[in-house]
């Protein structure tokens, strides 16, 4: 028998912490739910864990984000919904204007109403908007880019049905620094053909110009004009004031002495005096080759009589002649000046500008400048339509993404926007307006209904995409579960058992505790 150490109490309180320990775990466990708390529990357990807790978080986000673009693209579906119930009572307005029973009175009540519902879809258009982003005016993607000013020297059209390409151009994009961004264009994206051989511009062209006395002018040419006329001209200074305008020159023809049906001189105080298509040769000098030059502005101003200001003359299609130290998008916004084309972000769709193409003329003498034809183009692609892209998927791969464009949806674009009052309209004599506007209105109608369909056929992705999505975050949640929470019934066996255990290794400590007493019994 020894004192010093006593071996069986040590066995006992080694047991017991073991025990102890092993019931501190199972009292965690129980309390908190998860078999693994600590990286010690289980470290090949809680790797895979979290591997799968990261695809069930970004599923159920994906699966959030899906949610969040069925919300987009019923805000954008319903708009145009409104939008095709005003195009289906245009349609019919321009069916009952159609009718020979109906007087000029009654055409211009209908055309009244008319002018309202092309303001309302321009309204719609502009301010339909989801989570800040505006839906139906097109694509909004800028960032700023400097780019150079670039020279073309002559621009021929091919025949009406081939493409429209630009020719003699010895570089067409070139930014500051020297690099080519591109060596060819193609105008097809931005004339559309006919059936009757015309062809029709897709979007708005704004021109800056320069007259004899060195004024500046900015021409805009909307879109759904006749590429063959110079329609509704509008001049435009930098605060987007209009202060002139021309009439339409005849189709398909260089410019001569009857290409042009008028231009005006305008007056110090504002007043215009028209020059019509009889005594145009007066003021213009045709040569030989069919350049043009114009009279200087003293000529001018001798033969009326007035201390006046040249304002702009009308040009045959194909020859625009502008100094271009500044630029305008479709809005009227200057976006480059200083001799830069700085493209800069709008509040509103913006096409990339082209410079409109026609009858083979290099270029036009003005009071001897000779001003060649100039284009700012940004390096960026400028697209119509607002492309919105939604995220479904836990990883960053290009499948896991879905993409919808959205056509700016606005009279321009629809091509309605002629049927105002201002311009085309449906007041004639005859009925033929309203006849030609059936059809107008009819094409618009397949182009709403066309982009409906694509949202409506995104929409149901979209559902089943959710339907997906929520299958997977469900199963690997069961299997994420199986590897990391408790069983509470097997670990409250277990929890019984330590318990017990530690109850009993108390009881036995004590005991052990007292077995060296009998050593006394050798002492007394």
């Amino acid at each position: 028998m020894v004192v010093q150490h006593n071996l069986q109490a040590m066995n006992s309180n080694r047991m017991l912490n073991i025990t102890q320990s092993s019931l501190s775990k199972s009292t965690e466990k129980l309390s908190s739910g998860y078999r693994i708390n600590r990286a010690a529990d289980d470290a090949a357990g809680l790797a895979i864990s979290e591997k799968m807790r990261k695809q069930i978080k970004g599923l159920t986000q994906a699966s959030s984000n899906a949610q969040d673009g069925i919300s987009c693209v019923q805000t954008a579906e319903g708009a145009l919904a409104e939008v095709e119930d005003m195009l289906q009572r245009m349609n019919q307005l321009a069916v009952q204007a159609a009718n020979g029973t109906n007087s000029q009175t009654d055409r211009q009540n209908i055309q009244d109403e008319i002018d309202q519902l092309v303001t309302e879809i321009d309204r719609v258009a502009e301010t339909t908007k989801f989570n800040e982003t505006y839906l139906l005016k097109g694509s909004t993607d800028g960032g700023t880019q400097a780019l150079g000013q670039y020279t073309y020297k002559e621009f021929q059209v091919a025949d009406s049905g081939n493409d429209w390409n630009t020719t003699n151009a010895a570089s067409y994009y070139t930014s500051e620094d020297g690099t080519t961004l591109a060596s060819s264009v193609s105008l097809s994206d931005y004339v559309e053909l006919k059936d009757d051989g015309t062809a029709v511009l897709k979007r708005d062209l704004f021109i800056q110009a320069i007259d004899a006395a060195g004024d500046t002018y900015y021409t805009k040419v909307e879109a759904g004009s006749v590429v063959d006329e110079l329609v509704d001209v509008v001049y435009e200074r930098s605060d987007g004031t209009t202060f002139a305008e021309t009439a339409a020159p005849t189709t398909g023809i260089n410019l001569s002495a009857t290409a042009v049906q008028q231009y005006f001189i305008q007056n110090d105080d504002g007043s215009r005096k028209y020059i019509t298509d009889g005594n145009i040769e007066d003021y213009m000098e045709f040569a030989a080759d069919g350049s043009v030059t114009f009279k200087s502005d003293v000529d001018i101003m001798t033969e009326v009589n007035g201390s006046v200001t040249l304002a702009t003359v009308a040009a045959s299609i194909g020859v625009v002649a502008k100094g271009a130290p500044m630029l305008y998008d479709a809005d009227g916004n200057r976006i480059s000046e200083n001799g830069l084309a700085e493209i800069m972000k709008s509040d509103s769709a913006r096409s990339k500008l082209y410079l409109k193409t026609g009858q083979s003329l290099e270029e036009i003498g003005i009071d001897d400048q000779e001003l060649r034809s100039y284009i700012h183009v940004a390096q960026a692609e400028y697209a119509d339509e607002l492309n919105l892209t939604f995220h479904v998927g836990s990883e960053g791969a290009q499948d896991n993404k879905i993409q919808i464009g959205i056509d700016s949806m606005n009279s321009v674009q629809l091509g309605v926007d002629i049927l105002s009052s201002g311009k085309n309209g449906i007041v004639d004599d005859d009925g033929q307006a309203a006849t030609d506007a059936i059809k107008v209105i009819a094409d618009a109608i397949n182009k709403v209904s066309a982009q409906r369909s694509e949202l409506g056929a995104i929409q149901n992705r979209l559902e089943h995409t959710i339907n997906n999505l929520d299958n997977v975050v469900e199963n690997t949640t069961s299997a994420e579960s199986a590897i990391r929470d408790t069983d509470m019934a097997s670990e409250m066996v277990a929890y019984s058992n330590q318990n017990i255990l530690a109850q009993a290794g108390q009881s036995m400590l004590a005991q052990a505790n007292q077995a060296n007493q009998g050593v006394l019994s050798l002492l007394g």
